[in-house]
């Protein structure tokens, strides 16, 4: 199972675009690109376009590895993998939100929208859209079209 444009849709909605590193002052790294950061980032450089598109694709690979580790338990679908990483991408893993494995779909779905606070504690409006959005793409079934075909067929369409 791979992540698809949804999921990279999605980061890139709400993590921004930025060629030139940054640092917030609370940080110990540097930003760059779609929310990249680590001690990997160079303060000193400009990033092309097409750097920051495989700084992306990276951290994506790796939210997705923390993510597919519940997959045993949950067998998730590609809009539930999609919203999961692109919530992964921004808090840092699912640990929390699925309380290690143990809660269920629903309760996955209603904790997300608790995951809305900067680090100060403020309630962060961006947050709070982002967190919808995922919860929506989490809470939209996967249309296989298989019943619609297996009617069509018994209808001789």
């Amino acid at each position: 199972m791979n992540i698809s444009e949804n999921c990279i849709n999605l980061i890139k909605e709400f993590e921004g675009y930025k060629l030139k590193p940054y640092k917030l002052a609370e940080e110990e790294y540097y930003t760059v690109g779609y929310g990249h950061y680590g001690q990997d980032v160079n303060p000193n450089k400009k990033y092309t376009k097409k750097e920051v598109e495989a700084l992306l694709y990276e951290d994506v690979q790796r939210f997705m590895t923390g993510v597919l580790r519940y997959d045993k338990l949950y067998h998730f679908n590609q809009n539930e993998l999609d919203a999961l990483v692109s919530f992964a991408y921004n808090v840092g893993s699912i640990d929390g939100l699925t309380a290690k494995g143990s809660r269920s779909r629903k309760e996955i779905a209603y904790f997300m929208r608790k995951y809305v606070k900067g680090s100060n504690g403020v309630t962060l409006e961006g947050l709070v859209k982002r967190r919808e959005k995922e919860r929506e793409l989490f809470l939209t079934p996967v249309n296989s079209g298989l019943i619609e075909d297996d009617l069509q067929s018994l209808s001789g369409r």
